[in-house]
């Protein structure tokens, strides 16, 4: 690793405020619909978002992200991704800015695989559920914004930035093909496209442009009121004393 490169820390990082009662929260929950399940409440025949011939419905769109499944160790993992992650990614963007960030993942992984499954392309039928894919926003944000920093990947391995993001994107588009286009792959794929447009349009991406073209409307103004030497007794002058001003 070069000296003085930029660097995420990702050992044991303390989360703190919202992000540690984020984390408490979404254990409270996963427990809770652990708790539902084993009574017989009929939670993921109404909450996940299940195919149009198995019977869908539009709430489902929402709710899908409330129930994670009995994948304990999916969630558990996910779970650890973002307690690593969001320590590093509030040092990037504001905590408003992630979240919309996070609702801009969460829309383009609705929108595609929804708009994929009204018009018949998707034959897929398991149902759609959890939070986990939107973990895809953090390596996005990460690796657009600092993408020369080293990650350390399991607390050990340098890894840039960059290749979290198009590495998730190279993921999804895997999956895509690895899975004949399923539900899944294209609401992952959905939630890259939502993040890194809503980066770029609509986010930090967008207010850097319009800086840049405001500086360079000031420099040309500047310009405009710049006085050029040589201007005293110049042919043509009305007067000794005139000075141009360009």
């Amino acid at each position: 690793m070069a000296r003085g490169s930029p660097q995420v820390q990702m050992a044991f990082p303390t989360p703190v405020g919202w992000q540690r009662t984020l984390l408490i929260a979404l254990v409270v929950a996963y427990v809770v619909e652990l708790v539902l399940f084993n009574v017989d409440v009929p939670i993921y025949a109404l909450l996940p978002w299940h195919a149009p011939s198995q019977g869908f419905a539009f709430w489902q769109l929402v709710t899908r992200f409330v129930v994670q499944g009995n994948q304990v160790i999916g969630v558990v993992m996910s779970l650890l991704v973002l307690y690593l992650f969001l320590p590093s990614v509030e040092t990037i963007i504001s905590k408003e800015n992630l979240g919309q960030a996070v609702l801009a993942g969460a829309a383009g992984g609705t929108l595609l695989p929804f708009l994929l499954d009204m018009s018949g392309m998707l034959s897929d039928a398991a149902p759609l559920l959890g939070w986990s894919p939107l973990l895809l926003v953090l390596f996005a944000i990460v690796g657009i914004a600092r993408p020369d920093s080293d990650i350390l990947l399991m607390f050990v391995l340098p890894v840039k930035a960059r290749i979290f993001l198009w590495g998730s994107l190279a993921f999804a588009l895997i999956f895509v093909l690895a899975s004949q286009g399923s539900r899944p792959s294209f609401e992952m794929l959905g939630v890259w496209i939502g993040s890194v447009g809503w980066w770029h349009w609509l986010g930090p991406g967008r207010a850097r442009r319009e800086l840049i073209q405001q500086a360079a409307g000031i420099e040309r103004e500047l310009r405009r009121f710049e006085v050029l030497e040589g201007g005293r007794s110049q042919e043509g002058s009305n007067g000794p004393d005139d000075d141009w001003v360009h």
